[in-house]
């Protein structure tokens, strides 16, 4: 591969700089990450506040039955998810011919990057009709759907389906809610994550199975109540998840930067100063 290669003491220039200008992107890139993790946290709190007092204030206790929650109101039942859902299931992964561009396929397929606590209206890749009917792993799941991921980094990051989809082997898909709002059940999984996280297992990289989520133990109030609480945690997360988002943006717009900036310096773009400290475009 060829390479620019500039005198020594211009190369010790140009790393000086670089040092000192990625460090300083680094840095705030650093800042923004946490102030995601913050955020992230305090938009569980909230919730964990609602799932264990109710919107209503009314009498509540603790409840050996839901490690993850100090206390369920007294009105409401305990149920394992599997009796929440009417099909919980997975995906797979058709052969690379069998992927096709976001707008070439019939079905949209999902993978778990594409779970981040949001909605899903589209995705990168999809699958023909065909393929579904020729792979009987590969299910179509209906619009409302939750997804959780079960494999490695993304491990616990959910989302919604608002399209009808297929997904990966590493997505698990809790469909046809039979016990009230599957909006609610999102804000349920958004509060146990950690707890789920927890009870991953392997040595690389922890990984979670559909038999964690389906024997997960969560509160069920009354179905009226259920959909008053979702609506009530969407209007209170919605700031959070704004300021999420537009972070999210900061930190990709700052890492371009920073590719950016190191490309056209190591091209020989500009000129770097070392004695000033700046950099000087070559017309």
């Amino acid at each position: 591969m060829p390479v620019f290669v500039p005198p020594p003491d211009e190369q010790r220039a140009i790393t000086d700089f670089l040092d000192e200008q990625t460090s300083r992107i680094d840095a705030l890139i650093a800042k923004q990450t946490q102030l995601i993790t913050t955020l992230r946290e305090r938009r569980t709190a909230a919730v964990m506040t609602v799932l264990a007092s109710g919107l209503r204030g009314g009498e509540a206790r603790p409840d050996g039955r839901i490690s993850w929650l100090t206390s369920v109101p007294v009105s409401w039942t305990v149920s394992r998810l599997s009796w929440v859902f009417g099909q919980i299931g997975s995906g797979t992964t058709p052969a690379n011919e069998d992927q096709l561009d976001a707008e070439a396929g019939d079905v949209a397929w999902v993978t778990t990057s594409e779970l981040r606590e949001a909605t899903i209206t589209a995705t990168r890749r999809t699958v023909s009709l065909q393929t579904v009917a020729n792979l009987s792993a590969l299910q179509v799941y209906p619009q409302g759907s939750l997804l959780i991921a079960m494999y490695g980094a993304t491990v616990g990051r959910i989302g919604t389906l608002g399209i009808p989809a297929a997904t990966n082997q590493a997505c698990c898909a809790l469909a046809k809610c039979t016990s009230g709002s599957a909006r609610f059940f999102y804000f349920v999984l958004l509060a146990a994550r950690e707890h789920l996280i927890a009870r991953a297992v392997g040595a690389g990289q922890p990984n979670i199975n559909q038999d964690t989520i389906r024997s997960l133990r969560v509160p069920v109030p009354p179905h009226h109540e259920q959909f008053e609480i979702a609506a009530h945690l969407d209007q209170l997360t919605a700031r959070i998840d704004r300021l999420i988002d537009e972070t999210e943006q900061h930190i990709a717009l700052a890492t371009e930067r920073r590719a950016a900036l190191i490309a056209a310096a190591v091209a020989g773009q500009f000129n770097v100063r070392l004695r000033e400290g700046v950099a000087e475009e070559v017309a």
